[in-house]
């Protein structure tokens, strides 16, 4: 399995589509070779930037000019739906994103799988109720036109393999995913193997952050530049060379989620950022057999 490198604007959510331009076009960051590629999230101070878009078409011809105009590709549009906690007369709100990732060009619009981390896990009756609304909201999508694909975050609760296995089943059909690696791993209690292993056939974009210990944050842990933390990279990277068959065709992004937006003690997205390039950019070119 290839990556695409790339980040969330949830690292830079005071700015606008413009400056969201730039930091993506910057040499600092990106990768040689590597076309500039986003996932719309936050912007211009609100969490549900592609909400706004949708309100006024005007801004979303402007910003979807502003991207193509700067070769970025804008891969994934994120909503905030979550399938545990939502209901169907959620599901126009959806609608509006899916025009918007429409408008971009975008594969993917996201939604969440579970709702908040507490309790951990998920009830056999929350489960059947994301699948049924996941399959509700896919069907939507399709009577309406949408190109978009759903994919479903592994975030919240549902951030365990079987727990994303229990949800196909419910589903009666594979369910495309957005594996936030860092949250399985932290959060859900796997080892990135565990989780790999299980799930490698259904993902279609990926989150990845650092973090280290930290008792005295109110996560009990702190977000950290790429490399400076305890994030198993290392297997991450090997995982990814090592590509079952069935996932092949699938070249997901690699993004990072600086989580800015919710974490305003965090620094600027920028040396992130360039962290984060730093990061992939020898396991790109091992896995894409570029020598640089």
């Amino acid at each position: 399995m290839l990556f695409q490198p790339c980040f969330s604007s949830l690292g830079c959510p005071d700015i606008g589509i413009e400056e969201l331009c730039a930091i993506a076009v910057n040499p600092d960051h990106r990768i040689p070779g590597a076309a500039p590629c986003i996932e719309i999230r936050s912007l211009e101070g609100t969490a549900d930037y592609p909400g706004k878009l949708a309100e006024s078409p005007e801004a979303l011809r402007h910003a979807v000019a502003k991207t193509k105009a700067a070769g970025i590709e804008v891969r994934l549009v994120g909503s905030s739906l979550h399938l545990s906690q939502n209901t169907s007369a959620d599901l126009a709100a959806l609608l509006k994103c899916g025009r918007v990732a429409d408008a971009f060009g975008a594969r993917y619009v996201r939604v969440f799988g579970g709702g908040s981390a507490e309790p951990k896990g998920m009830s056999p009756k929350e489960i059947a109720h994301a699948a049924s609304l996941y399959i509700e909201a896919v069907r939507y999508f399709e009577s309406e036109g949408i190109n978009a694909e759903i994919v479903v975050e592994t975030h919240g609760r549902l951030v365990t393999a079987d727990l994303v296995l229990q949800l196909c089943d419910q589903a009666a059909q594979p369910v495309p995913l957005l594996w936030d690696t860092h949250h399985t791993w932290k959060i859900g209690g796997e080892s990135l193997t565990s989780t790999y292993t299980a799930i490698a056939p259904l993902v279609r974009h990926m989150h990845g952050k650092d973090s280290r210990v930290d008792p005295q944050h109110k996560k009990g842990y702190r977000y950290m530049f790429a490399g400076e933390g305890e994030f198993p990279f290392a297997e991450l990277f090997a995982l990814l060379q090592d590509t079952p068959p069935e996932a092949e065709e699938i070249t997901p992004a690699l993004s990072l989620e600086w989580e800015l937006m919710w974490n305003r003690d965090l620094p600027p997205l920028e040396p992130a950022l360039s962290a984060w390039m730093r990061k992939l950019a020898p396991h790109l070119n091992l896995a894409q057999g570029v020598n640089k």
